[in-house]
């Protein structure tokens, strides 16, 4: 615009948005979350474990969850694990490598930190390379000891992302309660909504997957395809042996995008928001009750936009009729 004495001010008016990616807000895909986490390198998916169970949390990757620097990382993890080593060594090791670029207050945080970590790591399914019954402990760099350990030779940094984010996987289906947590499966008609089978654990075994698929099976009849994502339960022989002795084709998300098992993490959303947050269950019994009242709830008067302000029910007893 121009103006001044005698000028006629001159306005450009654009037709439509620009963007530098041609797209349109309305056409895509919208998330609504507490938490956004952006990148699922290990920083990403650790901080996603970190946060709030009461919390929801969105993490945004690239294409394939594991297309991230930390995938490719080949180096191993530095840790006082040896008998013969100590964090006083580890400590004075990494400021004469580190020079005058270290904070000795950080180091010495990290080195105290870095056992707990590995151990954790191994708790969450992380297969670090070992001697016999014992973590291989190497050498590396400015170590003066064994304190390095690997996974699968050069490839520690896809081992850790591949165990983070089995974890973060399983940790959707987490329930919080007054005390402590539960695991909440559930096996859901698609095309409906309609809310098949559920059962909560105290554990991750796969034995409560198996009995919600049982119960799924016995009450509705054999699926044609069974889609699930890649956790541990669902990947055991135990309960993919159990599909394919019924002729059920298995269909599983492997590349993790944001849209993969979608109706099952809206699921998740909404028993959360509208029963668990809002009861604070402080006991299994009253968890499964509850959750009991909130699935029938769910499957007989609970209406979904996306099916037409119909209930799971009403849209699965028509697919049933026909």
């Amino acid at each position: 615009m121009q103006g001044g004495d005698g000028l006629r001010p001159a306005c450009r008016v654009l037709a439509s948005p620009r963007y530098l990616a041609a797209f349109q807000p309305k056409q895509v895909p919208h998330f609504f979350t507490d938490i956004l986490v952006i990148g699922s390198g290990l920083a990403g998916l650790r901080a996603a474990l970190g946060v709030d169970q009461k919390l929801s949390v969105l993490v945004v990757t690239k294409d394939e969850l594991h297309s991230s620097n930390s995938d490719r990382a080949q180096g191993g993890v530095a840790a006082v694990l040896g008998a013969d080593d100590c964090f006083e060594d580890h400590v004075a090791d990494t400021l004469i490598a580190g020079g005058t670029l270290c904070a000795p207050e950080v180091v010495r945080y990290v080195v105290q930190e870095a056992p707990r970590r590995v151990i954790e790591l191994i708790e969450w399914g992380a297969k670090f390379d070992q001697n016999g019954s014992r973590l291989a402990l190497t050498r590396e760099g400015g170590h003066r000891r064994n304190r390095i350990v690997h996974a699968h030779g050069d490839a520690t940094g896809r081992e850790i992302v591949r165990a983070l984010t089995q974890r973060v996987f399983q940790a959707a289906t987490y329930v919080p309660m007054h005390h402590g947590f539960m695991d909440l499966a559930a096996i859901m008609d698609w095309y409906s909504r309609y809310v098949l089978a559920w059962r909560v654990s105290n554990t991750l075994e796969t034995r409560f997957c198996l009995d919600a698929l049982d119960e799924a099976l016995e009450r509705h009849g054999t699926p044609e395809i069974f889609n699930t994502d890649q956790g541990s339960q669902f990947t055991s022989e135990a309960f993919t042996g159990r599909l394919e002795a019924a002729g059920i084709a298995i269909s599983m998300d492997g590349r993790k995008r944001a849209l993969d098992n979608v109706f099952v993490e809206r699921l998740w959303r909404s028993v959360k928001y509208e029963d668990i947050y809002l009861k604070d269950y402080a006991t299994a019994d009253e968890l499964i009750e509850g959750l009991g009242h909130y699935f029938t709830f769910y499957d007989h008067e609970r209406v979904h936009q996306a099916l037409d302000y119909r209930t799971p029910w009403e849209v699965y007893s028509e697919g049933l009729a026909a």
